[in-house]
């Protein structure tokens, strides 16, 4: 028998459980895939934000787990009780790099054989069988939970995840708690990673950046398209394809650059291309007005504390995304009205703000210029595809 850890309370439960002693979770027909990386993939002001900070900080487990803060709330000896965590996935090594990514626009890729080098345990935390899928959390780590989870062996064969000399492996299919039912959508691996504040630091001088697309999180009335905020009151921050998700976040990281050091983290082959493409495009002025050259930096304590307007006017004047750190300077003299509602206009509709932002520009150089024809307003879809067109030299 499975161990049953708990059952959520719906009307499609999902189960937590670990397989019972001895207990084999491989079906016949199986195969592993291959992978070479683990990657955490995060939307373009996410990845801003880590380069700001020149490190990817861990956070508490809010996700369903057995190990979350809700779940482990009474449990105050626990040892597990206050664990941060940064999550990582895993990706085939001949995914499909224009598929739909819907975690976000910019992914951060270890190699798979940090995890053996740099951590000393590795444990199974739980299997988790959705109504559609199997999803299996492993933690890694440096310090011994032996006593509340029990120690995973990535070497021997017929796990969810098993190191050979030929590569890093992942299930692809597997049982599900006590063989009922199956997996329409196969199996899933997830790493959670305790990191020390130096390894925080560390991880990210090993990541290498791409890029992915998230253009379909423009509708959040389709299934599946935005992690983060498909299921709450905001829409996506940057539903971009791959082309303009890089354009944006390489013209935000050099004019961040101006009055903030940021960290530079290693580009993938995909992602030089896009920055090549990027500074042609600037070079031969293809983006300018649209995106222009770099503004001027932000002052410390910015203008506009009004945050349904001056919020919109400050992003405006500045740039498409404000620094935060910033911002939050500007926030200690403000009352807690105006904090709450800072916050929630940090998930603005931004797609609306940059079309706004662009057409200003656009039409405030075809003043500048004569015999020039007055310009139409730039939605974000039209410059998906003209993005998608540039090519460099």
């Amino acid at each position: 028998m499975d161990n049953l850890l708990y059952t959520t309370k719906n009307d499609r439960p999902t189960v937590f459980w670990r397989p019972g002693n001895g207990r084999s979770i491989v079906p016949h027909n199986f195969f592993y895939q291959s992978f070479s990386h683990i990657v955490r993939t995060v939307h373009i002001h996410e990845a801003l934000d880590i380069c700001a900070h020149h490190e990817l900080r861990p956070k508490f487990i809010y996700s369903c787990s057995s190990l979350s803060k809700k779940h482990l709330r009474y449990s105050r000896n626990h040892p597990c009780r206050n664990l941060r965590v940064l999550w990582f996935g895993t990706r085939a090594s001949n995914a499909d790099e224009d598929k739909h990514e819907w975690y976000g626009n910019v992914e951060f890729a270890l190699p798979a054989d940090i995890l053996l080098k740099r951590w000393k345990y590795w444990f199974l935390v739980e299997m988790i069988s959705a109504p559609t899928h199997t999803v299996t959390l492993l933690l890694i780590t440096n310090t011994d939970y032996s006593s509340v989870l029990p120690q995973y062996d990535p070497h021997r064969e017929g796990g969810q995840w098993v190191v050979s000399s030929q590569g890093h492996f992942v299930l692809s299919d597997c049982l599900r708690y006590n063989d009922e039912g199956y997996n329409k959508h196969g199996h899933a691996l997830e790493f959670m990673i305790e990191v020390t504040p130096y390894g925080q630091k560390k991880i990210l001088e090993e990541c290498e950046i791409s890029f992915r697309n998230h253009f379909k999180a423009i509708d959040n009335n389709r299934p599946h398209v935005c992690h983060r905020f498909q299921k709450s009151d905001f829409q996506c921050p940057s539903p971009f394809s791959t082309a303009f998700g890089s354009m944006v976040f390489f013209h935000e990281h050099q004019r961040k650059r101006m009055y903030l050091s940021l960290a530079t983290p290693r580009l993938s082959n995909s992602a030089e291309y896009y920055r090549q493409r990027y500074l042609d495009a600037v070079s031969r002025n293809s983006i300018s007005p649209v995106l222009g050259q770099p503004l001027q930096p932000l002052p410390v304590h910015p203008p506009g504390l009004h945050f349904s307007y001056g919020y919109s006017l400050l992003c405006t004047n500045y740039g498409l995304f404000s620094d935060r750190y910033h911002f939050e300077i500007s926030n200690l003299i403000t009352c807690p009205e105006n904090v709450r509602r800072f916050h929630i206009c940090q998930f603005m509709p931004w797609n609306v703000l940059l079309a706004y932002i662009w057409n200003q520009r656009r039409q405030k150089q075809a003043e500048n210029k004569e015999n020039q024809s007055n310009t139409s307003q730039l939605d974000v879809g039209k410059y998906n595809s003209q993005l998608d067109q540039l090519t460099v030299g």
